[in-house]
């Protein structure tokens, strides 16, 4: 170990060379003695997380639906003021059609009279 640490102070290149010398995963047994990560508590954080992540998921579906509510509800709004727009502009129209109609009812009247 004083020779290996004389040659290279870099973790990663140790690492390989235990992993080289006594094959990948000598030492698992050891670390999760050493630090508390059995298969047991590791099972348990997988169930941990599992839940969180359910629980950011139903989170998530629950605001999508009330958005995709929302813009429904946007939607028809919009929907409507198209078409009250749209009414008023074939109001619109017509008003300016009996507009026109008078004005050339009047223009052929004054015609007629000047002939």
């Amino acid at each position: 170990m004083k020779k290996l640490s004389i040659i290279t102070k870099d973790p990663r290149t140790i690492w390989k060379a235990f992993d080289e010398a006594f094959g990948y995963g000598f030492f698992f047994d050891v670390l999760e003695t050493e630090f508390g990560i059995t298969p047991e508590t590791r099972d348990k954080l997988i169930e941990r997380f599992d839940k969180e992540i359910s629980k950011f998921k139903s989170a998530a579906t629950g605001q999508i639906s009330s958005l995709t509510m929302k813009t429904h509800t946007e939607i028809d709004r919009l929907k409507k003021d198209l078409e009250e727009k749209n009414f008023e502009i074939s109001m619109l129209k017509q008003k300016h059609l009996v507009e026109l109609d008078k004005v050339k009812e009047n223009v052929a009247q004054a015609m007629e009279v000047k002939l």
